[in-house]
C-alpha cells in the first residue's frame, strides 16, 4: 500500500468507497443487551452502495440508532466550522514561499477553490478542504455514503437517532491532531499527496471489498501520526464506548461509525470485547 504518513491517509480511510452490498457489520452481545456495529463509508460514487438485509433488518429492530454525528446537525454545520477555520490574523500564503503558494492556488482553483477565500483560512480547513474538493471531483461524495442510507431507513422506521459526540468535538479534534504540523508543513503535505487520492482510493477499496478489518486497521495504524491516531481514533472511541455503556442494558441498538473506528487494540470492537462482549462477524 501505498505510505502516506500524514493525516491525508487518514481522511481517506474515512472516506471509502464500497459497491453492492459490501460492509463492515458486527453483533455485539452483552447479556441481554445487542448492539449492531456497522463501520460506515462516509463517502461513495451515486448509487454504488446498497444495505444488506441483515443491515437493514438490525436497524429496523432496534430501539437506537446511533451516529457519530447526528446527520442533522452535520448539515447544519458549515457556520460553525467556518468559526474555527477562518484566520484571526495574516494571510495564509504568509507560511509557504511564493512557489508553493503559486503551486497550491493553482491546485485550489482545479478543485473550483477562490484563492481570496482560501488566504482567509487556517492551514488544517485549507486541507481539509482540497482533498474533499478532490474526492468530490473523482465522483465521491456524501450523498453517496452509507450514513445517508441508514439515516434515511431510521426516519422511515420511526427509530429515534442520536449522536455520540458533536459537531464541535469533531472540529475540536480535526484542529487537534494536526497541531503539531506547523502551516507549511500541512500545505506543503497537501501538494505532494493529494493528486495520489485516487490511487489510496483504489488500494483502500480493494482491502475494504475483502472484507479485512484487520488490514484497514494495519493501513491506519501505519499512516496516520501518532498525535493525529489518538486524537481522532482512540479518545474518541473512549469517549462513545463510555457513552454507550450507559444505554439501557436491555436495549438492542445499532451504532454506525467510520470502518476505522472498529479494529485494533484501542478500536470500538476490543472495548466491547474487554467489557466481555461477544463479538460475531456478520
Amino acid at each position: 500500500m501505498l505510505k502516506l504518513k500524514t493525516l491525508i491517509a487518514g481522511l481517506v480511510l474515512c472516506l471509502l468507497s464500497a459497491t453492492a452490498q459490501a460492509e463492515i457489520l458486527y453483533k455485539v452481545t452483552k447479556e441481554d443487551q445487542t448492539i449492531w456495529v456497522y463501520g460506515t463509508l462516509h463517502a461513495a460514487k451515486k448509487d454504488a452502495i446498497k444495505l444488506s438485509e441483515t443491515a437493514e433488518n438490525a436497524l429496523k429492530n432496534s430501539e437506537t440508532v446511533w451516529f457519530e454525528v447526528h446527520p442533522e446537525k452535520i448539515q447544519s454545520a458549515q457556520s460553525l466550522f467556518m468559526q474555527h477555520a477562518r484566520r484571526s490574523e495574516g494571510k495564509l500564503s504568509d507560511s509557504v514561499d511564493s512557489e508553493t503558494w503559486q503551486q497550491l492556488t493553482t491546485l485550489a482553483e482545479k478543485y473550483g477553490m477562490n484563492t481570496s477565500a482560501l488566504e482567509q483560512l487556517n492551514a488544517w480547513f485549507a486541507q481539509i478542504v482540497i482533498v474533499s474538493q478532490a474526492i468530490a471531483q473523482s465522483g465521491y461524495t456524501a450523498e453517496g455514503g452509507s450514513e445517508g442510507k441508514l439515516f434515511e431507513l431510521a426516519k422511515n422506521s420511526d427509530i429515534p437517532v442520536k449522536g455520540l459526540e458533536t459537531v464541535e468535538r469533531q472540529i475540536d479534534a480535526l484542529r487537534a491532531a494536526q497541531s503539531e504540523s506547523g502551516e507549511g508543513e500541512l500545505l506543503e503535505q497537501t501538494l505532494a499527496e493529494v493528486e495520489k487520492i485516487e490511487e489510496v482510493f483504489a488500494d483502500i477499496q480493494k482491502t475494504w471489498l475483502e472484507g479485512d478489518l484487520d488490514a484497514l486497521t494495519h493501513y491506519l495504524n501505519q499512516n496516520m501520526p501518532p498525535k493525529a491516531l489518538d486524537e481522532l481514533i482512540t479518545k474518541r472511541n473512549n469517549e462513545w464506548i463510555t457513552k454507550l455503556a450507559k444505554v439501557n442494558e436491555a436495549d438492542t441498538v445499532f451504532v454506525a461509525v467510520g470502518a476505522g473506528h472498529l479494529g485494533g487494540q484501542q478500536g470500538v470492537l476490543e472495548q466491547f470485547e474487554k467489557q466481555g462482549a461477544d463479538i460475531q462477524k456478520m
